[in-house]
């Protein structure tokens, strides 16, 4: 009989803080255009679209063409699912999700996804410096090592030097997304003359669906689908990235690049962090919806991009064998011709040095925040850990420097993440169907059924990554 009057307040009490958290996510968030809300999720987008996921998009359409399409398409179909559950988890509460970790699951837990989380950080890291230094090489020829100091400190200064970072930050990578979206357009637009009218016909059908006048939306709907249905079966390039939907096994060959698609596209990490991105951003609970679709939104440039550096690759590449930034240049040589070779270096710059700057915000906050020493990126003790950050990844990105050529430290970075990431992505989930911690603003059954199978996924290239670990120990034995 105690032990049942003991566990009533308890279940008493979880079912107050869930009418709590649904009460307030009914009210009516504030009455701004869409526009105007975009912030997180772009920074998320600008962190991911780095120089791994350029690298091996581009690596991944020069040997395989649209062939793998769909498995851009899962991977980012995931980090969709994986980003609006951690900014719903962070808007509906004031406190970050590793507090909330410790508080529900236990501190060790809250510990250890922070360590896991700086680990993932710092691999990432390596491969950003690694990029700075190869892009600059490539304009400059002096040495990348040289470079990868330089730009260390740059970062470094930038991160001491904002007092308010999360305003510069949205502002700064905002503007960066925004000139890759451009660049990359443009390019594939050269490089597939027909892609520009499609794409006209694409953004007309889905911004039909807003318009107000029922018989004009009606006509738009009808027009732009039945152009972009025409523009796509008779253009061999673009009816190829249709038929890239359709999953097929990739060569065997290409499984590390599979991989490393899949860690720099669905980011467990990156995820999770935009549940403090989302707090940074001053959203409350009545606009969780909001927050999700703009997470959607940051997320859905993310594969835009990647699928537009993939199509170029595959198109102007195809065959070829990348290995080096001056390889990657050739995707801008339609464009610009022999100016290829300097804008794609300084694109190439702009994604490495952003991605230099929030990646090691994100795995030295998270470290912080597992300690229990806070979550604000404005304060001292998170810049301090974000410079820990830098300090590793740089590190590991000379040593990969001394074991491979540039490009070949980038994918090994990016590859390394996946053995990381699995009990972050289960603990996400698990606090997304947490009415103490969501309410009743839980996922829904088929969102558990996709996060399930993602985890899956994750299981499967964690496996794989151990057996060759494994593999490669015996041969040296």
């Amino acid at each position: 009989m105690e032990e049942k009057k003991s566990e009533q307040p308890a279940e008493a009490e979880a079912d107050e803080a869930a009418k709590e958290t649904t009460q307030v996510a009914s009210t009516a968030p504030a009455n701004k255009p869409f526009w105007k809300q975009l912030g997180p999720g772009l920074i998320t987008a600008a962190v991911v679209i780095g120089p791994g996921s350029i690298t091996i998009a581009s690596k991944v359409g020069a040997g395989a063409g649209p062939d793998l399409v769909w498995a851009l398409a899962v991977a980012g179909g995931f980090m969709m699912l994986f980003t609006s559950m951690a900014a719903r988890i962070g808007v509906l509460n004031d406190v970050s999700a590793l507090t909330l970790m410790g508080r529900h699951y236990g501190k060790w837990l809250a510990i250890a996804c922070g360590f896991l989380s700086f680990t993932v950080a710092a691999a990432f890291q390596s491969g950003n410096y690694v990029a700075c230094g190869t892009a600059l090489e490539s304009l400059t020829g002096m040495s990348t090592g040289i470079w990868m100091g330089i730009v260390g400190a740059i970062a470094l200064l930038f991160v001491f030097g904002a007092k308010k970072l999360y305003r510069s930050l949205e502002k700064v990578m905002t503007a960066l997304v925004a000139v890759m979206i451009v660049c990359f357009i443009l390019n594939l637009m050269i490089a597939i003359p027909m892609f520009g009218p499609a794409a006209v016909c694409v953004v007309v059908f889905i911004m039909s669906w807003r318009m107000k006048c029922r018989s004009t939306a009606i006509v738009a709907k009808t027009v732009a689908g039945i152009g972009a249905i025409a523009l796509i079966a008779t253009t061999p390039e673009l009816s190829s990235i249709v038929g890239g939907l359709i999953p097929k096994m990739w060569p065997e060959s290409m499984g590390g690049l599979v991989a490393g698609l899949t860690a720099t596209t669905f980011s467990v990490i990156a995820a999770l962090y935009q549940s403090t991105l989302a707090q940074q951003k001053g959203w409350k609970p009545g606009e969780v919806k909001i927050a999700t679709r703009e997470a959607m939104t940051g997320i859905s440039v993310l594969v835009g991009v990647s699928l537009m550096i993939m199509m170029t690759s595959a198109t102007v590449l195809r065959g070829e064998e990348i290995a080096n930034a001056a390889g990657l240049a050739e995707q801008l040589s339609p464009l610009m011709g022999g100016a290829g070779k300097v804008v794609f270096s300084l694109g190439f710059l702009a994604a490495a040095f952003s991605s230099t700057v929030i990646n090691a915000m994100i795995g030295g906050g998270l470290l912080a925040d597992g300690f229990g020493l806070g979550s604000d990126v404005n304060s001292m003790k998170n810049r301090w850990f974000t410079t820990l950050a830098m300090a590793v990844g740089l590190a590991v990105g000379f040593y990969g420097l001394t074991n491979s050529d540039p490009l070949g430290a980038i994918v090994w970075a990016q590859r390394m993440t996946i053995v990381a990431v699995p009990l972050v992505a289960v603990t996400l989930v698990i606090m997304a169907n947490d009415r103490r911690i969501v309410g009743e603003q839980r996922n829904r059954p088929w969102q558990n059924v996709v996060a399930g199978l993602a985890i899956l996924v994750l299981l499967y290239f964690t496996w794989n990554k151990v057996m060759g670990i494994i593999e490669s120990m015996q041969k040296a034995a």
